[in-house]
Order: C-alpha cells, then sequence, then structure tokens
C-alpha cells in the first residue's frame, strides 16, 4: 500500500486536468472539422446526407454506422490518448501533466498499456452507468481520493511528479491523437 505523506490528487486538479485534455480532444475535433471541410471544398468528398437532420440520419443508420459513431465517442472520450500516456514515463496526459498530477498503481508503480488501457475503458464503460457521479463522490469522500475506475484496476492519482525520468515518447502523443484523428475523419466521412 502507500506510505505515508503521499499527496493524493483532489477533485479540483483532476477536474483542471480532464478540461485541459478536453480541450485537445477539441482541438482534434476540430481539425477533423476543417479536414472534412477542405475535403468538400476542392471536391474530394460530398456528404450523402447533405442538409438532412442529422438525428433523422442516425436514426436510418444500420448497426455499423452506429458502431463506429459509438466507438468514435469512446475514442473521442480519450481511450487511447489517455491509456497511451499515463503508461508513459509522464504516467499522465498532458492534462495531467499541467495539473501537477499522475497516475500509479497502488504501490506508486509506473503502470502498463495493458492496466493503463483497461483503467481508460473502465472509466468510460462505469460512465454509461453513472459511475462518473459516484466517482466524484469517491474522490470527495476518500482518503486516498479514488474513483471507481481507480478500485476496480488498483491505480491511484497522486500529486507531483513520478520519480522515472524521461522524455515522454512522441510516438505515444502522435498514436493517442492521431488515431482520434484518423477514426473520426472516417467515420464521419463513411456516414455523413
Amino acid at each position: 500500500m502507500l506510505t505515508e505523506g503521499v499527496l493524493y490528487a483532489d477533485f479540483g486538479r483532476r477536474f483542471a486536468a480532464r478540461l485541459v485534455d478536453l480541450l485537445i480532444l477539441f482541438g482534434v475535433i476540430s481539425l477533423v472539422v476543417l479536414t472534412m471541410w477542405v475535403f468538400r471544398a476542392v471536391g474530394i468528398w460530398v456528404p450523402r446526407n447533405d442538409g438532412a437532420d442529422l438525428e433523422q440520419v442516425f436514426h436510418s443508420f444500420g448497426i455499423g454506422p452506429k458502431l463506429l459513431i459509438t466507438g468514435f465517442y469512446c475514442l473521442a472520450q480519450g481511450l487511447v490518448y489517455s491509456a497511451l500516456l499515463e503508461a508513459s514515463v509522464w504516467q499522465a496526459t498532458v492534462g495531467k501533466r499541467l495539473c501537477g498530477v499522475y497516475v500509479t498503481d497502488d504501490d506508486q508503480n509506473r503502470i502498463g498499456n495493458g492496466r493503463s488501457f483497461g483503467r481508460s475503458l473502465t472509466k468510460i464503460f462505469m460512465g454509461f452507468f453513472g459511475g462518473t457521479l459516484v466517482s466524484i463522490l469517491l474522490i470527495m469522500v476518500t482518503k486516498d481520493r479514488k474513483t471507481l475506475h481507480d478500485y476496480i484496476v488498483n491505480t491511484v492519482v497522486l500529486r507531483g511528479v513520478p520519480a522515472s525520468t524521461g522524455a515522454l515518447e512522441p510516438w505515444r502523443l502522435a498514436v493517442g491523437l492521431g488515431s482520434l484523428y484518423v477514426w473520426m475523419l472516417g467515420t464521419f466521412m463513411a456516414t455523413l
């Protein structure tokens, strides 16, 4: 277990980190929209449902496009981005790094890619069932400030920077944000 004197990340820092990460993800979404606008302007892509009500378009989709859109939602929540960066030497997403918090296991060791991916996936999955609200409450009332997904995968978010040294591997950021960009662009161009 964790030793005495460990500084756990409070709700404020975690919330601020999430906002920064959402801004980064919004930037990727904006780049996708810009790319689609350019593709449409130069004639590379023409929407199949130009001018249609998007809700009606969604209801007209079969299961395949709906699964693509659901997959986009999970990626947009930062599934790959969070998983790759929290398993890096930073042990944090860009938002967490800027807000001075990082993810570790219960024994203060760096988590691997598998556990990090499981943590991100569990966070999204639990969010579908009200887990986000429960997690907010847990951060505020528990000593170790763990969320529901932290309890499930045995992780904790601490204040400061991890003891591990080194620079963030650029491929992690490129794959984390690039996968989101490619998936969104492909999904929107294939379904709209």
